[in-house]
């Protein structure tokens, strides 16, 4: 019995601290996914490709692209976003589950995947941005619609008279 205890003991002590630790390595795998990632030069990739995106639909911009890359560098860059990002993938996923992500991104089709994802990105968002530009007239129509909808559904919101207008008007 005095045996049963203590290897029943022994059994929950591991289990309690094997939970701990894998809740404790979450953060330190992440982080190693996203130095395998090479997330800070994807991040800068992804910015610029964003910004310049930006540029070409609103050719004024031109001249302040060197302004906005400074703010974005201020506030959007990866040291600035690191440990954020650590807390966001550690939330999703399990120090194994990051383990395995990183294992992946170190073969030869994961590094293909890093190197090709932020034109990808980059293509997918022009893309998106040509349909929606190209069927902007229906999305005018259909708020226009919806606001006369909208409008037609309010009480009407003709400001009240004061006693005194309302007793002018009588006489």
């Amino acid at each position: 019995m005095k045996h049963l205890f203590k290897t029943t003991l022994a059994i929950a002590t591991l289990g309690f601290s094997s939970l701990g630790f894998a809740a404790d390595t979450a953060p330190v795998e992440a982080a190693r996914l996203l130095d395998t990632l090479n997330l800070q030069r994807v991040l800068q990739e992804s910015i610029e490709t964003s910004l310049d995106a930006q540029i070409q639909r609103q050719p004024k911009l031109v001249p302040y692209r060197e302004v906005m890359l400074k703010f974005m560098a201020k506030y959007m860059s990866y040291e600035g976003l690191k440990d954020e990002l650590v807390d966001i993938y550690a939330k999703e996923f399990t120090g194994e589950e990051l383990a395995t992500l990183r294992e992946f991104y170190q073969t030869p089709v994961g590094r293909k995947a890093i190197e090709r994802l932020p034109a990808l990105m980059g293509q997918g968002m022009q893309m998106g941005q040509r349909r929606v530009q190209a069927h902007l007239g229906e999305l005018e129509d259909m708020i226009k619609a919806e606001t006369e909808r909208l409008q037609s559904q309010q009480p009407s919101q003709q400001p009240a008279q004061a006693p005194a207008q309302q007793q002018k008007k009588a006489k």
